[in-house]
């Protein structure tokens, strides 16, 4: 079999695209014109228009010489290529709406923003190859065609195109299912025509049509617009009256004909012909040509009477013609004369009747004052907050909102705002139940109306979150005094039963201003200067500045990077070494280091108290954890780490917050990821702070004990800057007491300051070993420090005096001086 001749098979192609391309530029044309009559017409021109264009263009670029043109021209075609999706689903919308007799607004604008990316981002291709890269050309069937490979942002567009596609095709599927047979039949037709571009363009991008890197989907709309062609010429599609709406009058008992905009006939159903022998050479008449009664009240024609009633048909406030129905009223008038007789029974009820009715009249006007006041009490529920009975969210947004607009218009008035969130609150669900909560909940509510005037507005907008917009401030320390009074409130314990809670709030103050443009953003602000209370230590309140919005931001932003840093691996470890007091190595501790691709590394101090606000801790616990038993893992199979009666010579230490404690599968997370890899359950040591113990202490307890008895050892972290009490070490399991590094730094120093801290470290010691507990000394970096510690008995150090954190590698080679050795 020979091949085609390059000039033929190029003509062949061009001509079939030129005839696809001005086929569907007059459907266009002829579809544009019938916009009024069909709110589906203008979308459908469009998609001739899409056709039209990427089948001109597509010929262009077959005819077209040099990877260069031929480039611009494809870059062009995405125009219509990304537009395509969208109107056909803006077509199916229409449809479905016209098949329901709906009306409704077009697509959101928003559906367009991908196509339009896709079009800007194909002139990038050269230097980004997001959409298509490797540029070149290749001779196909006797020319020369642009041969390319898809790039990430080709796939997500295509998947947006079919999804857009099966979305519109969903609802012409819908209107087939709910459609005549004629209505059925065109929309057959219709998606018919959308099918074979479909198949034909699935082949192209899948690499399954024969001729490589040949796109057939413009060929392929060259039927589209013939399926279309008949589907005008052959049935009602996209007239004033579509085949499903005929199909739906033609069952009418009455007789109606419809006239174009020059009174011209267009349509008559079953019982217009049959009641007055109208049939296919009456179309195209006017009215005057008909013999039909249409004259002022009721018209005779043979034994029958007929009311005729006149419509205009309006689109888009445009005639488009009329409707007339002529109504068969022999019998109506029929029983009009026989309820004249009748009416004159009815008279002589009237009087028993009127007396009913103003019994009934009473009855409705209780009812509807019943209603009034349920109508009352619905307003009021809308907008306020039905535990506390205070003014819920929409509500004190929209008197924030009149305090702004008030402002402007008066200089001297002045308003403030408080942003009130409870510290802790959680617990007080936690331990006493929520009944507690909301008793809770309720009683700070009536504190706070204590606290202002009747014309300031105090709101719940969520949870333990609260709202106070303080209007006509009179002085600059007005909001101030009011924050003192509410501090004072709230110092007060509350009792609940036997139980007794002392609310700790953090406290957002705003000085409101006029340059506002929504109460939203105000209240942001306010919220803003009580997350920056929170941060500094809770229970407080911060007024807010400018330079908060941008360290809120930057916050948002740093949570946002954390996010995606624990799923892309952008957390790291380091191993800090713990040795016993001669230097022979004990265990390390696990520290996570995080290095932000702009910001460089984000120290512990900064991203550790934004995952566990944001509650990312959990994960980021669980991340170190797994990463640390692979590392322990390692070492054992390498034989660096000895293994003897299930006991390990090497451990290392990984510090917990209180939210991984509280997790419900903690435990088993902690003893399955363990035991699943063989390794000794003393092996890994669980650092918890006293903070942490303290929060939700019984909890905590708990978990603590049970991880304990289970094998698992604990160790107090940073002992000395939290409650600093030994009496609580006696009723649980710890193993190990820290003392916190800022105690070893005055240490071995001259001074009153010095001698105080050798006291209070040596005391720490001397209690721990009373209570059986071993000791580890953080932040050594002298040799002083080293040898004083050691003369004081403690048990072990860990500070850069002894080894700065190593990376896993760096740990790998301190357990191989040899190796380590060779590749200095």
């Amino acid at each position: 079999m020979t091949n085609p001749n390059p000039e033929n098979a190029l003509l062949i192609v061009t001509a079939v695209l030129a005839f696809s391309a001005s086929l569907s530029a007059i459907l266009s044309l002829y579809l544009f014109e019938r916009r009024f009559s069909s709110r589906s017409a203008g979308w459908m021109a469009l998609l001739m228009l899409d056709c039209a264009a990427w089948s001109t263009l597509n010929a262009f670029e077959n005819i077209a010489n040099g990877l260069t043109v031929k480039l611009i021209i494809a870059n062009l075609q995405y125009l219509p290529i990304a537009a395509i999706p969208v109107v056909w689903y803006g077509l199916g919308s229409s449809l479905r709406k016209e098949e329901l007799s709906e009306t409704g607004r077009n697509p959101s604008p928003a559906i367009w923003l991908l196509p339009a990316a896709t079009f800007l981002l194909v002139w990038l291709d050269p230097w980004l190859g997001l959409v298509r890269h490797s540029f070149r050309l290749q001779e196909r069937t006797g020319f020369a065609v642009l041969a390319k490979s898809f790039g990430p942002w080709f796939w997500l567009h295509s998947a947006y195109s079919y999804f857009w596609i099966l979305a519109g095709t969903f609802l012409i599927l819908r209107c087939l299912r709910t459609g005549k047979s004629t209505s059925r039949t065109q929309l057959a037709l219709l998606i018919a025509g959308t099918v074979l571009p479909v198949a034909a363009n699935l082949l192209y991008i899948l690499g399954l049509f024969p001729i490589p890197d040949f796109d057939p989907t413009p060929l392929a709309f060259s039927v589209t617009g013939l399926l279309l062609a008949i589907n005008l010429s052959r049935f009602r599609f996209l007239t004033l009256i579509g085949a499903a709406q005929a199909a739906a009058i033609d069952r009418l008992h009455d007789a109606v004909l419809v006239f174009d905009g020059r009174e011209k006939l267009v349509y008559a159903n079953s019982a217009a012909r049959n009641s007055f022998g109208i049939g296919a050479a009456d179309l195209g008449k006017k009215t005057d040509e008909l013999d039909l009664p249409t004259g002022t009240g009721d018209q005779s024609r043979g034994d029958r009477l007929y009311e005729s009633r006149a419509a205009r048909i309006l689109r888009d406030h445009r005639d488009m013609g009329q409707v007339l129905t002529l109504i068969d009223v022999t019998r109506r008038v029929g029983a009009e004369r026989a309820l004249i007789a009748a009416n004159r029974d009815l008279e002589g009820k009237i009087a028993e009747r009127t007396r009913e009715l103003e019994e009934s009249a009473l009855k409705l006007s209780e009812e509807l004052e019943h209603r009034t006041r349920s109508e009352r009490q619905l307003y009021h529920d809308a907008l306020h907050d039905p535990l506390t009975g205070l003014a819920n969210r929409n509500l004190v947004l929209s008197r924030i909102e009149q305090a702004i607009l008030h402002s402007r218009r008066d200089a001297s008035f002045a308003y403030g705002v408080l942003y009130l969130d409870f510290d802790a609150f959680k617990n007080v669900n936690d331990n006493y139940g929520h009944e507690t909560g909301d008793a809770f909940l309720r009683d700070v509510s009536l504190r706070f109306k204590h606290c202002v005037r009747e014309t300031d507005t105090v709101a719940r907008i969520g949870g333990d979150e609260f709202v106070i917009l303080l209007e006509s401030v009179g002085s600059p320390t007005y909001v101030g005094e009011i924050v003192d009074r509410i501090v004072d409130e709230l110092s007060v314990p509350l009792n609940f039963g036997h139980n007794a809670v002392v609310p700790s709030a953090s406290i957002g103050v705003l000085n409101g201003r006029p340059d506002y443009s929504r109460p939203e953003e105000c209240l942001r602000d306010a919220d803003i200067a009580m997350y920056t209370a929170k941060v500094a230590g809770k229970n407080r309140s911060v007024v807010f500045a400018e330079d908060m919005r941008l360290q809120y931001t930057t916050q948002n932003r740093l949570l946002g990077d954390l996010r995606l840093a624990l799923s892309s691996g952008g957390i790291t470890l380091a191993f800090q070494p713990i040795v016993h007091m001669d230097g022979k190595p004990a265990g390390c501790e696990v520290l996570a280091r995080w290095r932000h691709p702009e910001f460089g590394p984000i120290g512990p101090d900064r991203f550790i108290p934004l995952a566990e606000s944001s509650g990312l801790i959990v994960p980021l616990g669980t991340l170190v954890l797994l990463e640390t038993l692979k590392t322990a893992a390692a070492l054992v199979e390498a034989g660096f780490i000895k293994i003897r009666d299930r006991k390990s010579d090497f451990f290392f230490s990984v510090n917990v917050s209180a939210i991984q404690l509280s997790q419900p599968d903690f435990m088993e997370l902690i003893l399955s990821s363990i035991d699943r890899l063989s390794l000794p359950r003393s092996m890994i040591h669980l650092e918890i702070t006293e903070t942490a113990i303290m929060e939700n202490r019984e909890m905590i307890i708990a978990v603590v004990e049970q991880l304990a008895a289970a094998g698992v050892p604990f160790k107090i972290d940073d002992f000395g800057t939290g409650y600093s009490s030994l009496g609580y070490l006696h009723r649980i399991p710890i193993e190990s007491v820290k003392i916190d590094r800022s105690f070893i730094e005055r240490t071995g120093v001259s001074g009153g300051t010095a001698s105080a801290s050798d006291g209070l470290v040596r005391g720490i010691i001397s209690l721990a070993h009373e209570l059986g507990k071993t000791v580890v000394a953080e932040g050594i970096e002298t040799a002083a420090q080293a040898d004083l510690l050691r003369s004081y008995g403690c048990d072990y150090g860990q500070g850069y005096f002894f080894s700065k954190p190593l990376s896993e590698a760096m740990l790998t080679l301190s357990f191989n001086p040899d190796v380590a050795k060779d590749r200095t």
